[in-house]
């Protein structure tokens, strides 16, 4: 993933002022991803990082 460093903000209110900022209209999908995955599928047991990458690499430049 590429990140340019003024992207980083400190609240999803911020997140969304600057989705807003860049489009007239929000989308109709917006992803936040804010760390691995969890499941309780098997006999409610938690479990993290089942689905997706094992590593995600996020440049900030």
């Amino acid at each position: 993933v590429l990140l340019k460093k003024e992207n980083v903000v400190k609240s999803l209110s911020e997140a969304l002022n600057l989705v807003k900022k860049e489009n007239e209209i929000l989308p109709t999908n917006i992803l936040f991803i804010a760390g691995p995955s969890r499941t309780a599928d098997i006999e409610l047991i938690t479990v993290f990082g089942v689905h997706g990458p094992q590593i995600a690499h996020i440049i900030i430049y």
